[in-house]
């Protein structure tokens, strides 16, 4: 007995030995609190009801952001390139009882004040292997004080289910009841971006011959509880969101979060926990000991248990039996097709697209041409159309009946289909459009449908990548907007120029009625001589979704341009996901700890520097609420000299990379004999007046210049006063 006590006392002084020595390591260690920069991103999404965007990157890195200063990140291990991104808005609210009495309704609303109802945000993300993996951004509880100021605290709010289910019918009370809520108690709180499971159905070799399961394209259902996976076998998989495997608390990374910025940061502390549990296993330590042991790492051996015992079945693959639903293209698909259409094999499949007025319908799209309209309750293929091109993307119409969709293909075309007649075999002439023809065009990756407004009249627009003629603008990458006619003719507003290669883009829209001034419909008359079909149709004017920014995700950059200003399409300065490197970068310089008078010069020259060459609306991205945000007393400035003899300024006071500055100096570094022209950095106002298809409209954005002419004019040195603000540079050429 008296050496099981000593045994004991010595188990716990050596624990808390080993958390001591952990401690101090962390007082000296060294660690990566931000990077800066652009990564190597490959695919983004966007969450209108959110108003998140999502980036991947080629080594497994997963990033989100909403508001300045508001930004999540998670790195997948082992690294693996990310293909598709794909959000699923996750709502709980209380339910409304009309039954309940007085006093219950008074202390549900008083309950509703103090609690909110949580909003997490999950995401599907789909890597290069085949595998599929599932993340939440989860919420804190908010308590809303009597000076309507908000608090937090530390206790995470976990989803057990994303959405309900839902029909048609109540669809739009749900929407309204959630506007309000959002205006009751404002945007979620999101503390830190989880990784919750795993599937490894499709998971492949890429030596594999048969590839037949490789996933091709996703798509989330309406109701947030099913994903609609396409494969290269022409096959869709309808997978439910609970048949993803859970990553127990043991296999995720031991990692700490900063509340106001989701940060990850290394601690290092599970591996001495573990020796510490290890060594108390033997001894007669009571529970309470090792329990209060567990939780200095934030898991309780309950909450393990509870995972552990889990009893879903792994999914194994199986030749003869499937274990998910699937419409198999064979059987469902190609005995429903006309006779001319059977014997052609149509492939992978490269869209899902639901449908925007019925949640059992699919706009399936296939890569030799074949699109058609797939009821998932009656299993029937109600519609098919049939163009004979490889087909690259497809989307339905702006309207919300779903009544017409687009298909882009591989020839620079794009078909308007009017899924209101009967199926087609052949497209018409009339819905083909073909704007930089009859020369061969390279082909349309990607195709949009959206409502513009121009002089607070609505009109309809395309916008699609890619599609320009191959002999004379294959070195472009472009990205061009149409406006769509109601007689057919469709004409080509403008074309984005970007210096890299086009990845991915998306629309940002909101609310007609939140756009304000003339564009915010009022109707005509008093209340009183309104009848119901006007104020209806009014509301649905006001809630009809406007395109109020395109976001282009380049290799080397991203860009957002305002769409509501149509005469000038000015981007929008960033807040974050800049592109350090606008040309290359030769030298760099970092100051801690300026003046105040500096940092307010460099503030009012970059009003200066903005005007009239940004947009002056703002940041159209505001998911997510900033918490815990520090008082900045000092500021940190980082100078990087680049390649083309230019100075670039940034505010790194905080975790967001403002840019304050592009000095250009390659006119001080100029000889007599030498005839060079002052680089203000890319033109954004450059333009051309012809809007024939030979000749383009084409409208260079983006930052990212890579070349230069002359390398006497990169920048070597860069010296700043940090009281005074005198900057000095020296250049490759000896000056």
């Amino acid at each position: 007995m008296f050496k099981k006590l000593l045994s004991v006392g010595k188990s716990h002084a050596h624990a808390e030995k080993l958390v001591q020595q952990q401690q101090q390591k962390d007082l000296f260690q060294l660690n990566e609190i931000k990077s800066y920069g652009f990564a190597h991103h490959c695919c983004a999404s966007y969450s209108q009801s959110l108003s998140l965007v999502a980036v991947g990157s080629k080594t497994g890195l997963l990033r989100v952001f909403g508001r300045p200063t508001v930004e999540f990140s998670y790195q997948l291990e082992p690294p693996a390139s990310i293909r598709q991104i794909e959000f699923i808005d996750c709502k709980s609210a209380p339910s409304n009882n009309n039954t309940d009495s007085g006093r219950a309704k008074d202390k549900k609303k008083a309950d509703q004040q103090q609690h909110p109802p949580s909003t997490s945000a999950k995401l599907v993300v789909l890597t290069d292997n085949g595998q599929l993996h599932l993340f939440e951004l989860k919420t804190v509880k908010t308590l809303s004080s009597i000076d309507n100021s908000t608090q937090t605290d530390n206790s995470d709010i976990v989803a057990n289910s994303c959405c309900q289910d839902s029909n048609n019918s109540n669809e739009k009370t749900a929407n309204n009841t959630d506007t309000q809520q959002n205006e009751l108690y404002g945007t979620p709180v999101y503390t830190k971006l989880d990784y919750v499971g795993q599937l490894d159905f499709f998971i492949f070799k890429l030596d594999d011959d048969d590839r037949s399961r490789r996933v091709t394209t996703y798509e989330i259902s309406a109701d947030g509880q099913t994903v609609y996976v396409g494969t290269e076998g022409g096959n869709l998989y309808l997978i439910p969101i609970d048949k993803f495997d859970p990553v127990n608390s043991s296999q995720k990374t031991t990692d700490q979060y900063d509340a106001s910025s989701g940060v990850k940061r290394e601690t290092g502390i599970r591996p001495i926990i573990e020796e510490t549990k290890e060594d108390l296993e033997g001894s007669s330590v009571d529970k309470n000991q090792k329990s209060r042991i567990d939780k200095t790492n934030g898991f309780d051996d309950d909450d393990t248990t509870a995972i552990n015992l889990n009893d879903e079945p792994h999914i194994e693959r199986n030749d003869e039996i499937e274990p998910f639903e699937m419409v198999k293209f064979e059987t469902d698909v190609s005995n429903q097709v006309g006779d001319e259409i059977k014997p052609k094999k149509q492939g992978a499949i490269e869209s899902v697209k639901k449908h925007p007025s019925f949640s059992s319908k699919l706009l399936l799209s296939y890569h030799r041409g074949l699109s058609v309209i797939y009821n998932l309750d009656t299993k029937q293929v109600e519609k098919y159309f049939y163009h004979n091109q490889v087909l690259e993307s497809s989307c339905f119409a702006s309207t919300n009946n779903g009544d017409f969709f687009y298909t882009s293909h591989n020839d620079g075309s794009y078909i308007k289909w009017d899924a209101r007649k009967g199926s087609q075999s052949e497209a018409d002439d009339d819905s083909l459009g073909q704007l930089y023809g009859p020369y061969p065009c390279k082909p349309t990756p990607k195709i949009i449908s959206c409502v513009g407004m121009v002089n607070d009249q609505a009109e309809n627009l395309i916008i699609f990548s890619g599609g320009m003629p191959r002999a004379t603008f294959d070195d472009k990458n472009p990205v061009t907007i149409v406006r769509s006619d109601q007689d057919g003719k469709d004409t080509i507003k403008v074309v984005f120029d970007l210096t890299s290669k086009v990845l991915d883009f998306f629309v940002i829209t909101k609310a007609r009625g939140q756009l304000g001034g003339k564009s915010n419909p009022t109707g005509t008359g008093g209340k009183k001589n309104k009848n119901k079909q006007q104020q209806q149709q009014l509301q649905q004017q006001r809630n009809q979704p406007i395109a109020v920014a395109l976001a282009i995700l380049a290799e080397e950059e991203f860009v957002v341009i305002d769409l509501l200003n149509s005469e000038s399409y000015l981007e929008f300065p960033l807040p974050y996901l800049n592109c350090v490197q606008p040309s290359a970068i030769t030298c760099n310089q970092h100051y801690s700890n300026i003046s105040g008078q500096l940092y307010e010069q460099l503030l009012s020259f970059n009003q200066q520097h903005l005007n009239g060459k940004f947009s002056p609306n703002e940041w159209p991205i505001t998911g997510g609420t900033v918490i815990n945000a520090p008082d900045l007393k000092s500021h940190d400035i980082l100078l990087t000299g680049h390649e083309d003899g230019s100075v670039n300024l940034w505010d790194v006071s905080d975790l967001a990379m403002r840019h304050l500055l592009h000095v250009p100096t390659a006119k001080y570094f100029s000889t007599e004999d030498d005839e060079l022209a002052p680089l203000d950095g890319p033109t954004l106002d450059e333009s051309n007046d012809d809007t024939t298809s030979t000749n383009p409209p084409l409208k260079r954005v983006g930052r990212f210049d890579p070349y230069s002419d002359d390398t006497r004019l990169a920048v070597r040195k860069i010296s700043l006063c940090p009281q005074k603000g005198t900057l000095l540079i020296a250049g490759t050429g000896g000056k």
